[in-house]
């Protein structure tokens, strides 16, 4: 899954990847590892047909976050995860914000 490294608060960003081997149609979960150390799944989508995935995020506060792309197995396969993508995530700078 590949993602950016860095985001400032309230800026979406798109994670994206590809299922090998070919998994399309299948369900795969957006994961964030929580405070309790735990993968949480926070969106869903459904495997493309050229078996690539998306997911859009908007961060709403500032620190390390982590994030993995989750497909669970069946009955003729088994699931998987990808590596975990962390995002350094800061405050917007003074001058980006509205003077208003």
């Amino acid at each position: 899954m590949t993602g950016p490294s860095s985001a400032t608060v309230d800026q979406h960003v798109d994670f994206s990847g590809t299922v090998t081997p070919d998994k399309s149609g299948h369900v795969i979960y957006l994961q964030k590892l929580g405070a309790d150390n735990q993968w949480n799944t926070v969106e869903v989508r459904t495997v493309s047909s050229a078996s690539t995935f998306s997911f859009g995020w908007t961060f709403g506060a500032a620190g390390t976050k982590q994030f993995r792309a989750r497909i669970l197995g069946g009955p003729v396969d088994i699931g998987g995860a990808s590596a975990p993508a962390s995002v350094m995530v800061t405050d917007p700078s003074l001058g980006s914000l509205p003077t208003g």
